[in-house]
């Protein structure tokens, strides 16, 4: 069992973590497995992409996703300099 005193960091100490994907069969089936990992913790999670929506998901620990669309991201797009679509034109 973890003390208290061994899970706490020091002021200025970083807490490292890692994310990284490898690929898995499962019955038969491609798939990826997501480990998430830092110190004192370590997780594998498999899903059948490894795309961004999957990693997502992951981080998110299976809870739905949500996403916030305010002022301050409005203003965030506003600066991102994205190529027009063609069939916008």
């Amino acid at each position: 069992m973890l003390r208290k005193k061994q899970c706490t960091r020091r002021p200025g100490e970083q807490f490292l973590s890692h994310l990284d994907d490898t690929p898995t069969r499962v019955n038969g089936q491609n798939q990826s497995c997501h480990v998430i990992c830092n110190p004192l913790y370590t997780a594998y999670f498999t899903k059948p992409g490894k795309d961004r929506l999957s990693v997502l998901d992951v981080l998110r620990q299976g809870r739905k996703r949500e996403y916030l669309l305010n002022a301050e991201a409005l203003a965030y797009l506003e600066g991102c300099h994205f190529p027009r679509r063609r069939d916008a034109l």
